[in-house]
């Protein structure tokens, strides 16, 4: 499958927001964002549910909005997903 999620960083009064473009719906979505402050690795995982029209299905097309600590500090994003019976995952560094 070609590229299956936009990420952007946000200037507004969120931090990400992230659209499903892959034309399916997706479930069970977990976003895992990294960075490193101090010299030292963090990692944040985010299950974007409170921002879906339905728990753990997220519609083609659809946009949820992230917010995260550190989010200065952000080098690498990961989306991990159901798709059918596979788990894919989508993966950005310094997006």
């Amino acid at each position: 499958m070609a590229e299956a999620w936009s990420l952007c960083r946000s200037d507004g009064p969120h931090d990400w927001s992230l659209t499903n473009t892959s034309g399916k719906v997706a479930r069970q979505v977990y976003v895992r964002f990294e960075g490193t402050v101090d010299g030292r690795r963090w990692w944040e995982g985010v299950v974007p549910a409170s921002g879906l029209a339905r728990v753990a299905r997220f519609q083609p097309d659809e946009t949820v909005w992230i917010d995260v600590d550190r989010s200065d500090t952000v080098d690498q994003v990961s989306v991990r997903w159901k798709s059918g019976l596979c788990t894919k995952t989508w993966s950005t560094e310094d997006p």
